[in-house]
């Protein structure tokens, strides 16, 4: 696993308005069980905006870079990754996003995807060269003009 391209130090945060980061290895965090009880908590709720109030407890972190701070100013070193989000309420036409995330992680250029935290769509990351803030959103805007690259599939809207 250590041969892993998500094996990197990204910035993580004690909640979602933190602003002060740590880094923690991106691998690690993906593959931590840590919060899994706090995250099925979340899905079993049926109450939509207490599941969002909970969410924000949670710890975050921001796959595309380590920072200094959390704002675009303060990249100390770009991951060489770019994070997408498939949502629910954007994407009506899908019902299970199990099966939305198994099938972007079939896509090549996929490194990683997997479930929101409340269940209701999917994020993942595809490998990009490192960049600079700018760059990452030239590449982030261009992303779903880029679906025919993407091999077998699309990304959903």
């Amino acid at each position: 696993m250590t041969d892993s391209i998500l094996n990197i130090n990204v910035s993580c945060f004690a909640h979602c308005k933190a602003t002060t980061p740590a880094e923690v290895s991106l691998l690690s965090w993906l593959t931590s069980d840590k919060y899994r009880d706090k995250v099925e908590q979340i899905r079993a709720i049926q109450d939509e905006g207490l599941q969002k109030e909970i969410k924000k407890t949670l710890p975050a972190i921001t796959p595309s870079g380590v920072f200094s701070y959390r704002d675009t100013d303060n990249l100390v070193e770009h991951s060489g990754f770019l994070a997408f989000d498939i949502d629910a309420d954007k994407n009506p036409q899908f019902d299970d996003f199990a099966w939305v995330r198994d099938q972007v992680s079939r896509i090549v250029h996929v490194a990683y995807c997997g479930l929101s935290v409340r269940g209701q769509g999917c994020w993942g990351l595809v490998p990009i060269p490192k960049s600079t803030p700018g760059e990452h959103r030239q590449r982030f805007d261009a992303l779903p003009h880029q679906r025919a690259q993407f091999g077998q599939g699309e990304i959903p809207e």
